[in-house]
């Protein structure tokens, strides 16, 4: 909505100045709010002989060259197939790169995982033993569902609002509002559900939500009254926000405790790769369909399917781990 306003007002380059006060404002209150992680507890060793030094951990500098490599090219690709066709020689040859990336960066990781199990000297960025976790890695896959029918569908319907319905930027800020703002409702109901559930409850809850919501937008025309789409609206963003949340907290207590940051920083990405996914594939969808509403409903049936297959990810990794006690039962 603010960003409809500038827009508006002072045009459209003047919507990047947002993230300069909200940058200013996290670093203000984490340095503020979030205590300090505490000195790691040394692992025991054998005692040093006299003038040796202890050896240190190095860093995974292939790993992090391979990984972003493969990264910036899928979501290069993905970007550009809107507009140049999925065919086109550009992107067809940053599909490639980012697939020998991605395949060099994962035998790179075992290689080191493999190392590290041995000498200790090298830890490898991305363990793939996280992903020997069933519930790490659904968890993770629904963090990319998610963001690929949520933000793909979001891309869209800004587009459907302005071009098919005529709203001005700021009108169609405001008529996204029910669906964006649904996080200030979502935090506390999460906190309230799972404090009773645990994460896995309120996860498949919000993806058969969603999904609903994503068949809502099948009705979706050229002069489709407003309130009939604000249960789209407000199931999506709803049901976006609680998986997104219930996601992040299973996502981390399926990893050790030594990986918490891999753990999210891993679910983050795959969130963020759905995203571009959702954009590309919608935006092709939408030009060429008959017509844009038509485009508009495929994706709608296509994110309905992609937070039902969620749902269903989340459903099995929640009986894994319910099968583990979480309390002594004495």
């Amino acid at each position: 909505m603010v960003g409809g306003l500038m827009i508006a007002t002072a045009g459209w380059r003047s919507v990047f100045w947002l993230n300069v006060p909200v940058a200013v404002a996290a670093v203000a209150l984490s340095l503020r709010c979030l205590p300090a992680d505490a000195r790691p507890a040394r692992t025991r060793r054998t005692p040093l002989s006299p003038g040796s030094r202890p050896r240190s951990r190095k860093g995974d500098p292939m790993g992090q060259v391979l990984a972003v490599v493969g990264l910036v090219s899928l979501a290069g690709g993905l970007n550009e197939a809107g507009t140049r066709g999925w065919t086109s020689p550009l992107v067809l040859s940053a599909f490639g790169l980012g697939a020998v990336a991605l395949t060099a960066f994962a035998a790179v990781e075992r290689a080191l995982e493999a190392r590290a199990a041995a000498d200790g000297r090298r830890a490898p960025l991305l363990p793939p033993s996280l992903f020997r976790s069933r519930a790490f890695a659904a968890t993770a896959a629904v963090g990319l569902l998610i963001s690929l029918g949520y933000y793909g569908i979001l891309f869209l319907t800004t587009l459907y609002f302005q071009q098919e319905r005529g709203f001005s930027a700021l009108a169609t800020g405001l008529a996204l509002l029910p669906s964006v703002g649904m996080g200030l409702p979502a935090a506390p109901l999460f906190s309230r559900i799972s404090a009773r559930t645990g994460p896995y409850v309120p996860m498949a809850a919000g993806l058969v939500l969603g999904t609903l919501g994503f068949l809502g937008w099948l009705l979706a025309g050229d002069r489709t009254p407003y309130p009939v789409l604000l249960f789209a609206l407000i199931a999506t963003g709803l049901g976006q926000t609680m998986t997104a949340l219930a996601a992040t907290a299973a996502v981390i207590d399926a990893a050790p405790a030594s990986g918490a940051g891999i753990a999210a920083a891993v679910f983050h990405v795959s969130r963020q790769t759905g995203s571009a996914i959702g954009v590309a594939l919608f935006g092709t969808f939408a030009t060429t369909a008959a017509g844009f509403t038509a485009g508009l409903r495929l994706s709608a049936g296509v994110a309905a399917a992609a937070f039902a297959a969620g749902a269903l990810l989340a459903l099995t990794a929640g009986r894994g781990t319910r099968a583990r006690p979480s309390v002594d039962p004495r």
